[in-house]
């Protein structure tokens, strides 16, 4: 099944709880790290015209870490 790359913040093809890590660290919450580009690909993952920790909030619930959050635009793949 393939997955939307919306929630690719870090362009690796893939998406990951590094990709919340990611935002998160842009974010200034940790510090830098190797796997996360600088500037992201794509970091405002819901749409909602800011980054912030709610767009980390759902690429995990994009994984399906956490339940149903209205601010997110997609579901948990299948």
């Amino acid at each position: 099944m393939l997955r939307p790359t919306r929630p690719d913040v870090n362009g690796d093809r893939s998406v990951s709880s590094t990709d919340a890590l990611c935002i998160l660290r842009q974010l200034g919450i940790f510090p830098p790290t190797t796997a996360c580009p600088s500037p992201l690909t794509l970091p405002d993952v819901n749409f909602d015209n800011q980054v912030s920790s709610a767009d980390a909030l759902c690429v995990l619930r994009f994984l399906g870490r956490f339940a149903r959050v209205n601010s997110c635009p997609y579901d948990p793949p299948a």
